[in-house]
C-alpha cells in the first residue's frame, strides 16, 4: 500500500470522528429508526439472517401492513434447537425492457439465500449464508471489545456505505459490492460510543475469489453518526476501501448519509475511486453516486424513487450514465415482500463501440421490474 494510500487513508479516519452507521439491508428502515442493523439482523454489516427481535416482532408488528394477533406471532419460530436458528431470502424477479435484454428479461431467480446461526456462548457466535450464486458468508463474532464492540473473523462483507439490497445500484454494482464479489476473508473491529459507529477491517483484498493472489492487505473502514431532532432525523457519515494488488493499486472513498421527517426518507452516497495499475499515466478516478427518497404512505406500503449516476473518468470526455427509477415497495403481510419499478437507464457524451472498457457507453434502456421475495 502506497504511502498516498495511507495518508489519504487516515485523513478519511479522522475526518469521521464526527460521522457514522452500517447501512441495513433495507437501509431506510436504519434511517426512520434510527437504529444499527444488528437490531435486525446477525450481520454487523446488515442484510442476511434477521434477529429473533426482528423476525419475531418487528417484521410483523412495525413492518407489515397486516399485524399478525398474538396467536400468529407464538407460531413464528426460526429456533432450531437450544442454540441454533435458520432464515432465508428468495426473490424472483421479471423483467420486460425497451429494447430487450436477452438473457435478463423474463422471469429470474435473482435470490435463494438460506442462513444459519450458532450461539456456543453468550458473546460467542458463528454464521453460515449460502446463496445461489455461490456467494458464502461464514464469520465468527465475539462481542468482547468495550462500547458494545465485536471482533469477527472469516468471510464476511465489510462495511461500506450502505448495503442497499438491489444490487445494481450504482454504488454497489460498479463499486463492486455485489453478488460474490462482496465478501472477503479477514478480521473485523467495531466499537459503538452512543450514537456513533466505527468499523474497521483488514482482508485479502481478493473480493470473491477463494484465496488471496498476494501477500498484501485490503483496509475498510467506515463510520457514521445520528441525530434526532423533533420530528427530523439525520446521519451522515463515510467509507474508505483500499487495497494495493498486483493489477494495480484502487482507492474508494466518500461519504454517506440519511434524512428522515414524518414519511419521508432520503439515503444518499458517493464515492471517488482512483484506479492506478501499472504503468504511467494510467491513473483514472471515477464518480459514482446513488441517491433514494421514499415516502411511508402507512405501514408496510411505501413509494419509492431513485437516481444514480455515473462518470468513468473526472479527467476526460468519457461519458457518463445515469438511471431514474420509482415505483411502489409493499409488505402486505409478514414475510412477503412485493415491489415494482420502473427505471430508465440513459448514456451520454460517449461514442458508441469505444474500446475502452471504463466507457459509459451502451444503449439508452427503460425495462420494467416486478420482485416477489418471501423472507424469514
Amino acid at each position: 500500500m502506497s504511502v498516498k494510500t495511507v495518508i489519504g487513508a487516515v485523513t478519511v479516519l479522522l475526518g469521521l470522528t464526527a460521522l457514522a452507521e452500517p447501512g441495513l439491508s433495507v437501509p431506510r428502515y436504519a434511517a426512520r429508526y434510527g437504529q444499527r442493523c444488528t437490531l435486525c439482523h446477525v450481520d454487523p454489516s446488515g442484510g442476511g439472517q434477521r434477529t429473533l427481535y426482528a423476525v419475531q416482532y418487528i417484521v410483523p408488528m412495525e413492518l407489515s401492513l397486516q399485524r399478525l394477533t398474538a396467536e400468529e406471532i407464538a407460531g413464528i419460530d426460526p429456533v432450531l434447537g437450544k442454540n441454533l436458528t435458520v432464515g432465508l431470502d428468495l426473490r424472483t424477479i421479471y423483467h420486460a425492457s425497451d429494447p430487450p435484454r436477452p438473457g435478463i428479461d423474463n422471469f429470474l431467480q435473482m435470490q435463494s439465500a438460506f442462513y444459519l446461526s450458532f450461539d456456543f456462548a453468550r458473546r460467542f457466535s458463528a454464521h453460515v449464508n449460502r446463496s445461489q450464486s455461490g456467494t458464502l458468508d461464514v464469520f465468527g463474532l465475539a462481542h468482547v471489545l468495550p462500547l458494545d464492540g465485536h471482533l469477527r473473523v472469516g468471510r464476511f462483507t465489510p462495511a461500506y456505505g450502505w448495503r442497499f439490497a438491489d444490487h445494481t445500484v450504482y454504488t454497489r454494482e460498479l463499486l463492486g459490492w455485489f453478488a460474490q464479489g462482496r465478501t472477503d476473508v479477514g478480521l473485523e473491529a467495531a466499537v459503538n460510543p452512543g450514537r456513533f459507529t466505527f468499523s474497521a477491517a483488514l482482508t485479502n483484498g481478493s473480493r470473491g475469489a477463494a484465496a488471496d493472489a498476494d501477500e498484501r492487505l485490503a483496509v475498510t473502514g467506515q463510520g457514521i453518526v445520528r441525530a434526532n431532532w423533533r420530528e427530523l432525523g439525520a446521519g451522515l457519515g463515510g467509507s474508505i476501501w483500499s487495497n494495493h494488488s498486483a493489477t494495480g493499486e484502487r482507492f474508494d472513498r466518500g461519504p454517506f448519509g440519511y434524512l428522515t421527517f414524518g414519511p419521508a426518507t432520503w439515503l444518499g452516497e458517493a464515492a471517488w475511486s482512483t484506479n492506478d495499475p501499472p504503468g504511467p499515466g494510467s491513473e483514472r478516478t471515477s464518480w459514482v453516486a446513488s441517491q433514494e427518497l421514499s415516502w411511508r404512505v402507512l405501514q408496510g406500503f411505501d413509494l419509492r424513487a431513485t437516481y444514480d449516476f455515473f462518470d468513468p473518468d473526472l479527467d476526460r470526455e468519457s461519458g457518463t450514465r445515469d438511471r431514474i427509477a420509482a415505483g411502489l415497495d409493499l409488505l402486505p403481510y409478514p414475510f412477503l415482500n412485493l415491489q415494482t419499478m420502473v427505471r430508465r437507464e440513459r448514456y451520454e457524451g460517449a461514442p458508441r463501440g469505444a474500446p475502452s472498457a471504463p466507457e459509459a457507453v451502451g444503449d439508452d434502456t427503460t425495462w420494467f421490474e416486478l420482485q416477489v421475495h418471501l423472507l424469514y
